[in-house]
């Protein structure tokens, strides 16, 4: 039974209550004498995933978030979307140890060797996400796949009104051999309008050319620059026209997409800019992960030092293990300065307990080109009142591009903590990144915090 409008609110779930009641006398069940009991369900059928651009192309519809993107593509892969609250990889499952994980983060090699190692032997994972690196044959419990750039989640690109400089713009060389027109269809059997990205296709448009090669990168998604695109594509290819004909303009295209492309993204980076004004809402499912294994290399034989003594030879810091701690989470830690040392005595003597957390503990990725490199703070430490995050770094980096992309990757982090932590009482969060001359053992952590917080929690 399907119904538009309120019909199904107003007549049909009433009169299908009083039918499970036994309170309904007409029609066919005074007929047949019916006494009541059954069931029923109720489905609510859900925006179309796909809309239709300006261009005619199929793009996911702006209605859908990124848990409606992950249930979506669960769907789409056979898979049950069934978010775990324990383990965030485990967005759904098509049996019992087969999972899928949708995210549009990009993954190198370390990352997915961690993925690989949490998912373990005896299950295996889908992975969706923005882009990947490395041969996925090494990870045999893994199957990686990209998210189309038009799908996954969108990214803000602005541009001031810019002409590209096409002077150095690659021009295929000659090409004799003959070539059959292609016959690429769309899912609408429809000719396809874009390429594969291998040179090879025959796009009817020619400004699709260069769309068509731009839309593989990661950083950009068709439907959110579709304008930028084709304004580029167009001076590209009025370029072209200006000096070469038509066919040999078509030919340059096809057989240089690839270098064009590169070509023209480099300068759009140039001209990238993001809305800060946007906002983006960001669901905490779980408040804790378990604490990671943390290793270290040592000689055979050496005895960590006591963390209170610092060594004579600080020019080389890393090469020590420390311990004696007593409110450290992890017994023997190593520090990459003496600064980070210090710092571990102000917190063994102020804090509840305090750790150096291992590679993977937060997840908290910032975005540094086109890339979203992980990063890893260097203590997180409890007090009676709040959660610190801290940063120490040399006084002449603090200002550094990436220094403050990390920092400011950390703040949106802790600002989602303690919002999180205020639905149950929890404690919030304070990022304080921390200039290396400015710690000394005598020093409180409030004090530091004071001078330094880049965001302290309600």
């Amino acid at each position: 039974m399907v119904e538009l409008g309120d019909h199904c609110h107003t007549f049909v779930i009433p009169r299908l209550q009083k039918v499970i009641a036994g309170e309904d006398k007409g029609d066919v069940t005074g007929v047949v004498g019916w006494q009541g009991g059954g069931g029923y369900r109720y489905f609510k059928l859900a925006p179309s995933l796909l809309e239709t651009d300006r261009w005619g192309r199929e793009v996911i519809s702006k209605a859908y978030n990124a848990e409606m993107l992950a249930e979506a593509l669960c769907k789409i892969e056979g898979f049950t979307y069934a978010p775990s609250d324990a383990v965030y990889w485990q967005q759904g499952h098509s049996t019992e140890h087969d999972f899928i994980y949708v995210t549009t983060q990009s993954f190198g090699v370390e990352r997915l060797q961690q993925l690989s190692e949490e998912v373990g032997t005896e299950r295996s994972l889908l992975l969706l996400c923005s882009a990947f690196r490395g041969h996925t044959d090494r990870w045999p419990n893994l199957t990686v796949k990209k998210i189309p750039s038009h799908i996954r989640s969108r990214c803000e690109w602005g541009h001031d009104d810019y002409s590209l400089n096409v002077g150095n713009l690659p021009q295929a060389p000659a090409r004799t051999e003959p070539r059959e027109p292609s016959t690429a269809k769309n899912i609408a059997g429809q000719p396809d309008l874009f390429g594969l990205g291998l040179g090879g296709i025959d796009e009817q448009r020619l400004d699709d050319y260069v769309v068509s090669g731009l839309v593989d990168f990661d950083d950009v998604a068709y439907d959110e620059h579709a304008d930028l695109l084709y304004d580029l594509s167009e001076q590209v290819v009025t370029h072209l026209q200006g000096y070469l004909s038509l066919e040999g303009t078509r030919k340059v295209l096809r057989l240089q997409k690839k270098d064009i492309a590169r070509f023209v993204h480099a300068q759009m980076q140039k001209h990238f800019w993001q809305d800060l004004a946007v906002e983006y809402e960001v669901v905490v499912t779980r408040g804790f992960t378990a604490l990671r294994p943390s290793a270290y290399t040592a000689l055979v034989g050496e005895q960590p030092i006591d963390f209170k003594t610092s060594p004579s030879d600080k020019s080389n810091m890393s090469k020590y293990l420390f311990g004696g701690f007593a409110r450290c989470l992890y017994a023997l830690q190593k520090f990459q300065s003496d600064a980070e040392r210090k710092l571990a005595v102000i917190l063994e003597r102020e804090s509840l307990k305090w750790f150096k957390p291992a590679k993977g503990q937060f997840q908290i990725f910032y975005k540094w080109g086109s890339d979203h490199p992980e990063y890893q703070p260097d203590f997180v430490a409890e007090t009676d009142d709040r959660i610190f995050m801290l940063e120490p770094k040399a006084a002449n980096q603090m200002t550094d591009e990436e220094v403050l992309a990390k920092r400011e990757a950390a703040e949106r982090w802790c600002i989602q903590a303690s919002d999180h932590a205020r639905g149950y009482g929890g404690k919030p969060w304070t990022y304080v990144l921390i200039p290396h001359d400015a710690i000394a053992e005598n020093m409180t952590l409030d004090g530091l915090a004071t001078l330094y917080a880049a965001h302290a929690g309600p």
